[in-house]
């Protein structure tokens, strides 16, 4: 085994360069070969420096993507604002009305963007996950109320009978239905559960078209017990996701080209994953391209 000198000496060699300002890379120690412990340390001491990398290189994306994302409501709302303070007496009133609609819009969309980034940082600060044999246990939340169990299908339809009145409202011929249902329980949080579920179902009604050449498009909403687990799904008869596009689907503000005109912060599938890790479980997707998708939450079963 070498002395502590010489891991002390070597390992201080690199200290210069390694740090998380700037862009510089964080350089490794070269591995001295063999199996001994300084070896290990180092490999240890190397992946660390691995994770701290990726870790600050994710932070530096979500900051810059959080930034651009503000940015562009925030320039509409003061474009708007800037003219119509100089020029609204020599505007006719329907003009005006649609610049000031514009930039309320804006700040509507600059709130729930907001309200989207606080969730994720909460969840981010709220620590690791518990694994799944501890969540029966002490649940995944961090109050008295996570620890009941929550019934699946009563926390889901509820909410499918809201977007069917809403739906109604909005004279859309999309089917919304309810599938398959099996009396299933779960330990968590119910109100994260009833958010990975509304923005499941959002997605689904925001890209199913709401008539084809088949007929109305349709949303089906399913539970049942499958492998052990307690499995939400949600499967539409929408535009489908693109396979390039599909590992990417769950990162935050991502969006598939074809889906960039549409309303959205790029963030609702990141913060449904994010929800149900909360919950000790997780979120699959499949999905054809003009066909449709079916994303599956997977959670462990109360016991």
């Amino acid at each position: 085994m070498r002395p502590a000198g010489e891991l002390a000496h070597r390992s201080a060699c690199p200290a210069s360069p390694v740090g998380t300002g700037g862009n510089r890379p964080l350089h490794r120690v070269p591995h001295p070969g063999g199996r001994d412990e300084l070896a290990q340390v180092i490999e240890t001491f190397n992946e660390m420096l691995t994770s701290l990398e990726s870790a600050t290189q994710t932070q530096r994306r979500f900051v810059a993507d959080a930034s651009h994302e503000l940015r562009a409501p925030l320039t509409t709302i003061q474009g708007n604002l800037a003219f119509l303070q100089h020029h609204v007496d020599e505007l006719p009133p329907e003009e005006w009305r649609t610049m000031l609609a514009d930039a309320h819009g804006e700040t509507l969309r600059l709130a729930e963007l907001v309200e989207e980034l606080l969730l994720l940082a909460r969840a981010d600060a709220s620590g690791d996950t518990p694994p799944a044999d501890q969540l029966a246990e002490t649940a995944a939340g961090e109050d008295a109320r996570s620890a009941r169990p929550v019934e699946v299908d009563r926390a889901v339809i509820p909410l499918v009978r809201q977007l069917r009145r809403r739906l109604e409202i909005e004279g859309a011929k999309l089917q919304l239905e309810v599938g398959h249902i099996e009396p299933v329980r779960v330990r968590g949080d119910e109100e994260n559960l009833r958010r990975v579920a509304l923005i499941l179902l959002d997605n689904a009604i925001k890209y199913t078209p709401r008539r084809d050449e088949e007929g109305a498009g349709q949303v089906i909403v399913s539970v049942e017990r499958a492998d052990g687990q307690a499995v939400l799904r949600v499967r539409d008869t929408g535009i489908g996701i693109d396979p390039d596009d599909l590992p990417h689907i769950f990162e935050r503000f991502f969006r598939a080209d074809h889906a960039r005109s549409r309303q959205g912060t790029g963030l609702g599938l990141s913060i449904a994953q994010t929800l149900a890790e909360r919950l000790g479980g997780h979120i699959t997707a499949e999905s054809t391209p003009d066909k449709g998708s079916t994303f599956s939450v997977r959670l462990p079963l109360a016991l």
